[in-house]
């Protein structure tokens, strides 16, 4: 009441101002309880909400400032309109003489009195929210290694959210950091972590900035989806609309299609337009049909893809056959060129009767500040040849070059003896064309051999062929333009008509051959989809006709799915196409659908007819009825496939039947039947199907008998009243082929069963893979970058590249190209049991662990092949497995007891060179118990024993076993200071290069942890340690007495975290190492993080 008396005194003494009315548009966002209206000085008896869209809105209100409180926000975004007047000319906040307000000329004066200054203010409000929210983080980081340089590196990372006002709202995720990484594809959301983006969204427009995702389905010939990093911009004004967007494309769209592999999930390779497989998948952007159904990604559903290889394998619930039509759309990087991607679009609605669209897009390879730069030579080559395709030679002449040219062959020369011309050599995928083929020399050096591709044994075989001959990529060009118009006339008269033109130049720095670029196509369709007969039967109709010249390109697919299919055509480019097209749908109730098309399709001088019929529909019998029947004639071929299908039965029990056949005229036909039952119940869902099919082909027009095949498949789903789940992908398959003599029998299963319940004791997970694959060697590469910056260091004694986190030697995997079909078993199993939850004596305290995983990859599988060590095994690809158990108790008093088993065994054949078989068996006790004030006795104890065997070298060949101990101290002298110290002994004997040999460790081990209160913390450890090696042997195996050379062992690591204010911290590590391998070896590493 004071305010208010105060707001009107000054009102009337003081200011001669002017009221003004206004409404205001509020959009709310979600949780949000504070809204900054447009003006401050707000009358608040004249403040009224005019118009809302959700219920009552209960809210408070700061006239003077101009705030409006929300007290019960909805999550959904509201729209508002409020209707207040307040003052045009601002009022005065503060009262009283101003020369109160200037400097103190006494600065000895503390204590003096202002309370003659009065401040008007509001009453108090709670601001809960601010319209605004930031949050990131700015970072630095620098490694020093005395041996292997410095590298200093850093990023900035930003999130914000909020609204401006003005109906606007932003949003986003700002970085400057680049995310090498590619998500794992084996799920079915992707985790972008390096998604980066800025969003403005008003009422009329929508602004987006950084990774964007280009989305453009229009008409026909327009249907673009990229992912790329730019501006994107919509807006929407009384009837006008438009897009416009200006990016940088992630990579190359690109689209395959192939049929499968008989019986072989995968992998499957993704390659670029040109061949070439070294390329990397833009993550997310692939989409994969199988014969005409879209699947989608993860290992619950229908594939998994891996990004970083290009490779797709499929999941055994879709069998993949020999004439498996796949069909497969993404985008790829392959370092050539930076592309762009410009789009523009205006779209004029007409009376809510249809409306006019122009759009053009252009997408071109950018040839200035590449990445790359290209030389003169090949940029005199694209000028001079046009669009012809450039092949280069890889080889250059090299004195200690690895390559011999000898009869028109490049030859293998690791040791530099062979007479002869001397080259470096770079090979590139050529599956049409190469003679040579990946291979690994013994000591670890990738090389190529040339083969003779007319060998029988390599006809049969996968494998991947290279030529010492490089194809020079041009830049490209393409850009579209589209006019597009709808109109509808009523419900019986749609008309629609759209035209694009195309403009296609193979290479943009060639002005020669590009007389063919441009290119026209057309589409006209007439229309009509609610034609009701009566109250019953509705009809619909379409006439259309598309056609497109020669020279015409899409940017990308411009047809459906399965038009190659339909139509029993190969792709043929380069030829101008007519299509006509009559279709009817007939609507009888809900209960039948009827879709009839007669159509006509001319590519070049080839021209075919197609009739289809499409019924769907559903009564009480017919739980659901659906079919197919498509004919294709031409003036030397009949093809005709019908396809199927029924559900009988209302309830929860309905038998299954499916039919397939496909005929095409004196080459082949085949029918597939399969019948079932299916149950959909509350807690149990199963299907249960058996098929059968039969391959025919033609021989001088008589009908022979190709194969044979059986099918079986169960399908289960079902939860128990105890809280089990389960469920089974199960899929059978026997196929015998009569001409070529050949059987198929195998098996694909995936399943799962696990149980987690908050109240129960006992937590289960167990998942099994049984599926047939096509699986490449892979070859192991090691690269040296420095010492300290490596995962591996080199042991000559043994031949072996040893895991160290101070090595100089990074690893990665190059696949050889060769391929082999094997069974792949694979599969995990979790169990813990909590005793404390259903006990209540000495075994509430004890809870058991147990981890079980296994992979098994190799030909003849059955289900104990898993477990062979047969290290001359010729059908093993990769088995292995590890298995731990884990017994755990904890008392009230600090007690703690952990008694452990491991078991692993590791059989690899994928080195070209030959298998290595490793296997480990550890037993240990963790023993901690509290003695006095804040102080414990720890005892630590491993029994264990390793063997590692070679089928290709005997010095990697080796065995150890013996113990580990420590035992100590740990002593928290206070909140802010933890100390560890224990002594070590160990102790392991065995045999390396026939040699016995004994060794002993004896050292020790001190911690320190230690809190600057809340500002950070600094970690310390030192050890030391003396080894001593007896026997025969010279050299003590990389595994024995867990990585410490012999004599004397000094390692310190001191790790510091520091925070300045709350919103800035210094991290430090420090790593010190002095043995047999490294002399005083330091690695410094910093970073200074600030936080807003």
């Amino acid at each position: 009441m004071i305010n208010r008396i105060i707001l009107i005194g000054l009102f009337v003494s003081i200011i001669k101002g002017q009221i003004i009315s206004t409404l205001d548009t509020i959009n709310v966002l979600p949780y949000s309880s504070e809204i900054k209206l447009q003006h401050n000085l707000i009358i608040d008896t004249t403040f009224s909400i005019l118009k809302q869209d959700t219920d009552s809105i209960e809210y408070s209100l700061d006239p003077i400032n101009g705030l409006f409180f929300i007290d019960n926000q909805k999550k959904r975004i509201q729209s508002i309109i409020v209707k207040y007047d307040y003052y045009s000319i601002p009022l005065p906040t503060k009262i009283g003489p101003k020369w109160i307000d200037l400097p103190l000329v006494d600065s000895l004066i503390i204590n003096h009195d202002l309370s003659n200054n009065i401040e008007l203010t509001s009453y108090p409000i709670a601001k809960e929210k601010e319209s605004i929210y930031s949050s990131g983080t700015v970072f630095r980081n620098l490694n020093i290694s005395p041996r292997g340089g410095s590298e200093f590196s850093g990023g900035f990372q930003m999130q914000i959210q909020g609204s401006l006002g003005n109906d606007i709202v932003v949003g986003g995720v700002l970085s400057d950091q680049n995310f090498p990484i590619q998500p794992d594809g084996n799920t079915s959301n992707l985790d972008e972590i390096d998604k980066i983006f800025f969003q403005i969204n008003h009422n009329n427009f929508e602004v987006t900035a950084g990774d964007v995702d280009i989305n453009i389905e229009s008409g026909k010939y327009l249907n673009v989806k990229r992912k790329t990093v730019g501006i994107n911009n919509q807006f929407k004004y009384e009837g006008v609309a438009g897009t416009g967007a200006v990016a940088g494309s992630k990579g190359i769209m690109h689209q395959i299609e192939f049929k499968g592999v008989d019986g072989k999930q995968g992998p499957y390779s993704l390659t670029a337009k040109n061949g070439n497989k070294d390329i990397i998948i833009i993550a997310g952007s692939e989409r994969i049909w199988l014969n005409g159904v879209r699947l989608y990604r993860g290992e619950d559903y229908d594939y998994t893809i891996d990004y970083s290889l290009g490779e797709i394998s499929f999941m055994p619930r879709n069998i993949i056959f020999f004439d498996s039509d796949i069909y497969i759309e993404y985008q790829y990087a392959d370092e050539q060129y930076n592309r762009n991607l410009l789009t523009s679009s205006i779209n004029k609605e007409l009376n809510n009767k249809g409306n006019l669209q122009l759009s053009w897009i252009r997408e071109y390879d950018q040839t200035l500040n590449t990445n790359n730069e290209m030389n003169s030579e090949a940029i005199s080559l694209f000028k001079d040849l046009g669009d012809k395709e450039i092949f280069v030679s890889g080889a250059q002449e090299d004195s200690i070059g690895i390559y011999v040219f000898i009869d028109s062959i490049y030859s293998f020369d690791s040791t530099n003896t062979i007479i002869g011309q001397h080259y470096q050599v770079s090979f590139t995928h050529d599956s049409k064309n190469g003679e040579y083929v990946r291979k690994l020399s013994n000591s670890g050096v990738l090389y190529y051999q040339w083969v003779d591709r007319q060998n029988i044994e390599l006809s049969n075989k996968s494998i991947d062929y290279y030529s010492p001959v490089r194809q020079l990529v041009a830049p490209e060009s393409h850009q579209l333009i589209q006019a597009l118009s709808n109109y509808r006339v009523n419900n019986w008269l749609d008309l629609s008509l759209e035209l694009a033109l195309s403009e296609y130049d193979k290479n943009s720095l060639s002005k020669i051959d590009d007389n063919n670029n441009q290119g026209i196509g057309h589409q006209i369709k007439i229309s009509g989809d609610q034609i009701s007969l009566n109250n019953n039967i509705i009809i619909g109709y379409e006439i259309l006709q598309w056609g497109r010249n020669k020279r015409f390109h899409s940017l990308q697919r411009d047809r459906s799915i399965n038009f190659n299919q339909d139509w029993n055509i190969t792709p043929i480019y380069g030829e101008n196409e007519l299509m006509q097209n009559i279709n009817s749908k007939v609507f009888i109730d809900s209960l039948l659908l009827i879709n009839t098309n007669l159509s006509s399709y001319k590519i070049g001088s080839n021209r075919k007819d197609r009739a289809q019929l499409d019924f769907k529909g559903s009564t009480r019998f017919f739980n659901n009825i659906s079919g197919n029947i498509n004919q294709v004639r031409s003036n030397n071929e009949y093809y005709q496939t019908i396809d199927f299908n029924t559900k009988l039965f209302s309830g929860s029990i309905h038998p299954v039947i499916d039919y397939k056949n496909e005929y095409s005229d004196k080459l082949y036909h085949f029918n597939h039947l399969t019948s079932g039952l299916q149950f959909n119940g509350q807690r149990l869902q199963s299907i249960l199907g058996f098929g059968r099919r039969e391959d025919f082909v033609y021989n001088d027009n008589k009908e022979t008998l190709f194969s044979k095949g059986y099918f079986g498949e169960l399908d289960i789903k079902f939860k128990s009243l105890s809280g089990w789940n389960h469920y089974v992908i199960y899929r059978k398959r026997i196929k015998t082929e009569f001409i070529d003599n050949q059987k198929i029998n195998y098996d694909l299963l995936q399943a799962r069963t696990f149980i987690r319940k908050p109240r129960i004791p006992l937590r289960f997970d167990a998942k099994f893979k049984i599926e047939e694959v096509l699986t490449e060697e892979r070859m192991t590469v090691y690269d040296s970058i420095g010492v300290g910056l490596g995962t591996h260091r080199y042991d000559m004694q043994f031949e072996e590249y040893v895991p160290d986190p101070n090595g100089a030697y990074i690893a990665y995997t190059v696949l050889s190209g060769s391929r082999i079909p094997t069974t792949k078993f694979e599969g995990i199993q979790r169990l813990e049991y909590d005793f404390s939850k259903k006990y209540k004596t000495f075994l509430k305290n004890i809870k058991y662990r147990m981890d079980w995983k296994w992979d098994f990859n190799g030909n003849d599988f059955h289900i104990n092949k898993y477990r062979e060590n047969n290290l001359n095994s010729k059908s093993v690809v990769r088995s292995k497995s590890k298995l731990l158990n884990e017994i755990s108790y904890l008392n009230q008093n600090g007690h703690q007891i952990k008694i452990w088993n491991i078991n692993e065994r590791d059989l690899n054949s994928l080195d070209p060179r030959g298998p290595d078989l490793r296997i480990n068996n550890e037993n240990g006790v963790d023993y901690l118990k509290p003695i006095i004030n804040e102080m414990h006795f720890g005892l630590k104890l491993d029994q264990h024993r390793k063997n590692i065997k070679s089928s290709f070298s005997s010095l990697r060949d080796r065995s150890t076993a013996g113990y580990w101990s420590e035992i100590g101290l740990k002593k928290r002298f206070s909140s802010v200071l933890h100390i560890e110290g224990y002594l070590q002994f160990g102790y392991d004997a065995g045999t390396h290069q026939l040699n016995n040999f004994s060794s002993s460790l004896k050292g020790v081990q001190f911690d320190l942890l230690h809190f600057f209160s809340s500002k950070g913390r600094i970690q310390t450890r030192f050890e030391w340690s003396n080894v001593n090696l007896f026997g025969e042997a010279r050299y003590l195996p990389p595994e024995a007495l867990r990585g410490h050379g012999i004599g004397e062992n000094r390692r310190v690591n001191i790790n510091g975290n520091l925070f300045l204010k709350d919103n800035f911290s210094i991290n430090i590590n420090i790593n010190y190492i002095s043995d047999i391998r490294y002399d005083n070896f330091i690695n410094l590493s910093g970073e200074l993080r600030a936080y807003f």
